[in-house]
């Protein structure tokens, strides 16, 4: 797939995990947050290597906060 065939969706950082695993996130406009982790529950090579998840947005958010919003 060409590059200039990619829409840029967000940015991660990269983080560490109470565990000491590294995990990546992100957040949206809609303050919803986007976690990418390793699969630890891998067995096979059919498994997937990462996981997205989605966290709700904070219900305490103020919507019109536009602070650490990357998209």
């Amino acid at each position: 797939m060409k590059k200039d065939m990619l829409i840029h969706i967000t940015g991660f950082w990269k983080n560490e995990s109470r565990d000491g695993s590294t995990y990546y996130a992100s957040k949206l406009k809609s303050g919803a947050k986007l976690l990418l982790f390793e699969n630890g529950h891998k067995r096979n090579e059919k498994d997937p290597d990462l996981i997205l998840c989605i966290a709700a947005p904070d219900s305490s958010r103020d919507p019109h906060d536009q602070e650490a919003e990357y998209l």
